[in-house]
């Protein structure tokens, strides 16, 4: 069974994180074609394209809304969800030595910032749920009408 803990970050620290995360991944294309030259942007934004969820649709129901993600995890590691107002980051942490070693797995663009501590993450099986209240998702929606 994966273990779920959620962690709060700023903006800052998830920019940092999402820019490690490509780095690396592109280095690893890079590497899988035999390091050869000329390729550095598409690379690159191959690894974005390969670590940002595509388009999860978000559902809007009563006060609340709610983004399912499937989650790509073999067993053996935790699922760390961290929450930043405008992103969402999946990891996979496992002990590597004593040190907790994180890897980026998926990168989710929320729609609208958000207050992180707002954000609801819970696992049912391979299904990772999002919630949020609709108030602070969607602030463009004229509550008056």
């Amino acid at each position: 069974m994966t273990q779920l803990t959620t962690e709060l970050c700023t903006t800052q620290q998830h920019d940092d994180a999402i820019h490690e995360a490509i780095a690396k991944h592109a280095f690893a294309l890079y590497e899988s074609e035999g390091f050869k030259d000329g390729n550095d942007q598409d690379h690159w934004f191959r690894a974005e394209r390969e670590l940002t969820y595509p388009d999860a649709s978000v559902v809007f129901e009563n006060e609340a809304s709610f983004q399912t993600i499937r989650v790509p995890l073999e067993g053996g590691f935790s699922l760390l969800v961290s929450i930043s107002p405008r992103n969402v980051l999946m990891f996979a942490a496992g002990n590597g030595g004593g040190a907790v070693e994180r890897e980026v797995l998926r990168i989710i663009p929320i729609p609208a910032e958000v207050a992180p501590e707002q954000v609801k993450a819970s696992l049912q099986g391979e299904e990772l749920t999002l919630a949020w209240p609709t108030s602070i998702a969607n602030p463009t929606l004229d509550q008056s009408a």
